[in-house]
C-alpha cells in the first residue's frame, strides 16, 4: 500500500481528456411545431383582421371595400411569408456553431411575431388608406 505524499500537485489538464460540447441547435421540428401553432393563431387573428375591415366599412363609404378587401389580403400575406420564410432560413441552417444556434433561435422569435408584424402591416393599409379616403 503506497501512501501519497500531502503536496502532491494533480496532473495538468491537457492530461485529462476535455469535455465535448453538448449544445446544439434547436431542431427543425421544433420550429415545424412552433410554424403549425403559429398558422392556426394567424388563422384566428385573420377573422379579427376581417371584423375590423367590416366594422371600419359600416358606413358604406365609396372605396371602403376596396380598402378593406386590400387589407385582408395584405394580412394573409404577410402572416403567410413573415412565418414561412424564417421557417425555410431554420431548415437550411446547420452546424453546431454559436452563430447557427442564434440564428436559429433569432428565426423562431420572427416565427412567434410573424403573426403580430401582419397584423400591424393591415391595421397600417387600413389607416392609411381610410385616411386617404376621407381627406
Amino acid at each position: 500500500m503506497s501512501v501519497e505524499p500531502a503536496d502532491r500537485q494533480p496532473p495538468p489538464p491537457q492530461w485529462y481528456p476535455q469535455p465535448q460540447s453538448t449544445r446544439r441547435p434547436i431542431p427543425w421540428w421544433v420550429h415545424l411545431l412552433v410554424w403549425v401553432v403559429v398558422i392556426l393563431i394567424a388563422t384566428a387573428l385573420g377573422f379579427f383582421v376581417l371584423m375590423m375591415s367590416a366594422f371600419a366599412c359600416d358606413s358604406g363609404a365609396q372605396g371602403c371595400a376596396d380598402v378593406a378587401a386590400t387589407a385582408i389580403v395584405a394580412y394573409g400575406i404577410a402572416a403567410l411569408l413573415l412565418s414561412t420564410a424564417p421557417l425555410l432560413a431554420a431548415a437550411l441552417l446547420r452546424g453546431t456553431s454559436r452563430a447557427v444556434r442564434v440564428w436559429r433561435i433569432i428565426t423562431l422569435v420572427l416565427i412567434i411575431a410573424s403573426p403580430l408584424l401582419a397584423l400591424g402591416v393591415s391595421v397600417l393599409i387600413l389607416t392609411v388608406g381610410l385616411t386617404r379616403l376621407d381627406g
